[in-house]
């Protein structure tokens, strides 16, 4: 199961998805490299017993305002990202 949610929720999104999925990762997605996160990409498998994972952030704006690369390229092309998920 993947779900998107706010950044400041992970509390929640944590216990709901630990009740029933192993293997959570959690994405940060940052506005810039230099911002908090204000979204979190959690994915979770059914029947794992993996501990819990916080990958490397996903920074959507690029210093000038426009969008980094790898999300331009996911938007406007439909390249998949390479998030590493496990």
């Amino acid at each position: 199961m993947t779900l998107i949610h706010r950044a400041d929720a992970i509390g929640e999104i944590v216990a709901a998805l630990s009740a029933r999925f192993g293997a959570i990762d959690l994405l940060p997605v940052h506005p810039q490299a230099h911002k908090a996160a204000h979204r979190l990409i959690a994915r979770g498998r059914l029947g794992s017993r993996a501990p819990l994972a916080l990958l490397p952030g996903l920074v959507v704006h690029g210093e000038d305002g426009r969008y980094a690369a790898e999300v331009e390229a996911a938007l406007r092309d439909g390249v998949g990202l390479e998030i590493g998920w496990r």
